[in-house]
C-alpha cells in the first residue's frame, strides 16, 4: 500500500495470482485505513469460498521503518510515526496470520524468490518519490539493529542539500537524497538534459556508496525513475565507471511494482512453513 493506491493480491503457493483488486488509498487515519483494507480483503476472499477456505495469511507492504512489533515510523507518504499497523490489522482482520513489512524489504524477498537466489548478495534499490534499498546478504534479508537498514533516502551525496535543521526523517520529512534527487525533482527538471545528467550523477554517487560498502553480486533497480530517463541504465553505469573498478551486475526488475506482492506472499509462507529458500531475517 502507498499514498495513492492499494493493490491486493491473493496468491497460491507458487506466487500466482488467483484473486486481485486495486483501489485508491483513502485519505483517512491509519487505524481507519487498516479497517478499510481488512474489509476489502475479506470481501475479496468471500468472492471464492474455495480460496477463502485455503487462505493462510495476510502480508502487508508499507513504506517506512517497520520494527519487530509491526509498528511503522518514518513514513512521510502517510505521516506515520510509531503507528501500530500490525495491531490494527490483528484487530480488524480475522481470516489468518498478519505480517507487516517494509515495501522495499518485501521487494528484495520477492526478487530473490522469483529468481531462486540462495547464497548471493543482492541489493534492491527503489527509485521513486522515495528512495530506499533492501539488503539480501548471502541468502538472508538484513534489517539492521534498529530495523532501518537500507534507508538510503537519507544518504548525503551533496552536503549543500542537507537541511539546516540537521536530521531529516520524521514522519513528515523526506531524507536529503530522495528529496533532492528523487522522482519529484526529476519531474520538475524534465526536459533539461543538463539537470537530468546532474541528477543521474548524484544517483551514481549513492550507488558508489552502496557498492563500496556491500560489494554485492547483483543490484536490482525498481521504481518509476528509470522509466522517465532515456538510456537510464547505460548512463548510470557510465558514471559508475568513473569511480569503481568492480561493478556488479545491475538490472531493472522484470516484475515492475509486483516485487513487494511476491515478497508478502513469500513471508507468509516462510512464517508458516519455515522454508530456508529466502532465509531468516538478520539484525534487530
Amino acid at each position: 500500500m502507498n499514498h495513492d493506491q492499494i493493490r491486493m493480491r491473493v496468491q497460491n503457493l507458487l506466487g500466482e495470482n488467483v484473486l486481485q483488486e486495486d483501489f485508491e488509498t483513502p485519505n483517512i487515519a491509519a487505524k481507519d485505513i487498516c479497517a478499510f483494507v481488512s474489509a476489502k480483503m475479506m470481501a475479496l476472499l468471500s468472492s471464492s469460498e474455495e480460496v477463502r477456505q485455503q487462505f493462510l495469511g495476510l502480508g502487508i507492504s508499507v513504506p517506512g521503518v517497520v520494527d519487530e512489533r509491526g509498528y511503522v515510523s518514518e513514513a512521510p507518504e502517510f505521516g506515520w510515526d510509531d503507528e501500530p499497523i500490525k495491531d490494527y490489522y490483528d484487530l480488524f482482520f480475522q481470516e489468518g496470520k498478519v505480517i507487516v513489512e517494509n515495501d522495499v524489504h518485501l521487494a528484495v524477498i520477492g526478487e530473490a524468490w522469483r529468481c531462486k537466489l540462495k547464497k548471493e548478495t543482492m541489493i534492491y534499490v527503489h527509485l521513486g518519490y522515495g528512495i530506499g534499498a533492501a539488503l539480501f546478504i548471502e541468502g538472508k534479508l538484513y534489517r539492521g539493529a534498529h530495523f532501518s537498514a537500507g534507508e538510503i533516502g537519507h544518504f548525503i551525496v551533496n552536503p549543500e542539500t542537507v537541511a539546516a535543521s540537521g536530521r531529516a526523517g520524521s514522519s513528515s520529512e523526506q531524507g536529503s537524497f530522495e528529496s533532492h534527487f528523487g522522482l519529484l525533482k526529476l519531474l520538475e527538471e524534465k526536459g533539461n538534459r543538463e539537470k537530468e545528467e546532474n541528477l543521474l550523477r548524484h544517483l551514481a554517487y549513492g550507488f558508489v556508496n552502496i557498492i563500496t560498502l556491500m560489494d554485492p553480486n547483483i543490484i536490482v533497480i525498481g521504481g518509476e525513475m528509470p522509466l522517465h530517463i532515456d538510456g537510464f541504465l547505460d548512463r548510470l553505469t557510465n558514471h559508475l565507471k568513473n569511480f569503481l573498478r568492480n561493478i556488479p551486475e545491475i538490472s531493472i526488475t522484470p516484475y515492475g511494482n509486483d516485487g513487494p506482492l511476491y515478497g508478502a506472499c513469500r513471508c507468509v509462507l516462510q512464517q508458516l512453513f519455515s522454508s530456508n529458500l529466502v532465509g531468516e531475517h538478520q539484525g534487530g
